[in-house]
Parts: structure tokens; C-alpha cells; sequence
């Protein structure tokens, strides 16, 4: 048996002696799923498809056509949360209003920004 094992060792054939855990991984059990689930990761392809692309495309158009429809006051408390991701009451504070009046302003531009998008686009 010693004899067998000594020839497989030397053979140079896949060996554990020559394996490698990926990089970032325990070889503890509890690290067993996590192992997997970062083999698959680093085995995904990142990029979107060119479906993907087209739909994240026409919804950014979309999006950005009901932000224009918007009356300015509401666009600005929107882009003030949502993009210059300020909390209520730093945009309350950048608008010169209450955070009672900023939240509701917050939550009436919401309901105008959904109810426009909600509209289907003319094919025109």
C-alpha cells in the first residue's frame, strides 16, 4: 500500500498536494457554501446582456423625460433625496422648509413621479 501511494505521489497525475483553495476562502466547513458561492461569482460574467443594456437604457429615457415633466419644485425635492442623497431634514434645510413640509413635498413629488411613469409611452 505504502508502494501504491508513493508511485501515485511521484506519477505527477492530480494530486492534494498540489491543490490550491481560491483565493479568499477558509478551508473550514462553514465556509463551505460561501467557497461556492464565490467560485460562481468570480465565474459570472458582470456585463449585462444586450437586451439588458437596452431595457436599463430605455428606462433611464423614460425616467428622465417624466423627471422634465415634473414642475420644479418637485424635481428639485427628488434629486435633492434621490441623487444627492441628502436626508430629509438637509433638504428641508437646502429648500428654506420645515422637515414636515419637506417630507410631504418628498411624498407628493413620489405619487406625481410613480403616476407619470405609470402612463403607458405613445408610440408616436
Amino acid at each position: 500500500m505504502i508502494d501504491a501511494h508513493r508511485r501515485h505521489r511521484r506519477a505527477g497525475k492530480r494530486s492534494l498536494d498540489r491543490e490550491r483553495p481560491l483565493a479568499g476562502t477558509a478551508g473550514s466547513e462553514s465556509s463551505a457554501g460561501q467557497s461556492s458561492l464565490g467560485l460562481a461569482a468570480q465565474l459570472c460574467d458582470s456585463a449585462l446582456t444586450p437586451a439588458a443594456e437596452a431595457l436599463r437604457e430605455e428606462l433611464r429615457h423614460r425616467f428622465r423625460i417624466a423627471l422634465d415633466d415634473l414642475d420644479g419644485v418637485d424635481r428639485e425635492i427628488i434629486l435633492l433625496r434621490h441623487f444627492e442623497q441628502l436626508s430629509n431634514s438637509e433638504a428641508a434645510q437646502a429648500l428654506g422648509l420645515s422637515e414636515a413640509a419637506a417630507g410631504m413635498r418628498h411624498l407628493r413629488a413620489l405619487r406625481r413621479l410613480r403616476a407619470i411613469l405609470g402612463e403607458v409611452p405613445s408610440l408616436c
